[in-house]
């Protein structure tokens, strides 16, 4: 998230209606991660939902980022 949005430092949210998600990690054995580009103030669901673009393109860096350092990640668990 960091270097996808060029902050110093990022944070967690907590993200309400994860039981689907939950289950799904459950069935398949396997964590899930929710990645959103929205923000609280965005009024997710509501007559009043809106998102930002530059939110959208930050959010696109950041999983273009993740990927590969997932995948490092992987190698190394598996190498050893």
């Amino acid at each position: 998230m960091a270097k996808g949005f060029g902050a110093a430092e990022v944070g967690r949210m907590r993200n309400g209606g994860g039981a689907p998600a939950s289950l799904l990690a459950e069935t398949a054995g396997a964590p899930v991660i929710f990645f959103g580009t929205g923000l609280p103030e965005d009024h997710w669901h509501d007559s009043d939902e809106k998102v930002e673009v530059e939110a959208l393109l930050k959010g696109a860096a950041t999983m273009a980022h993740f990927w590969p350092e997932l995948a490092a990640v992987h190698r190394e668990r598996n190498q050893g």
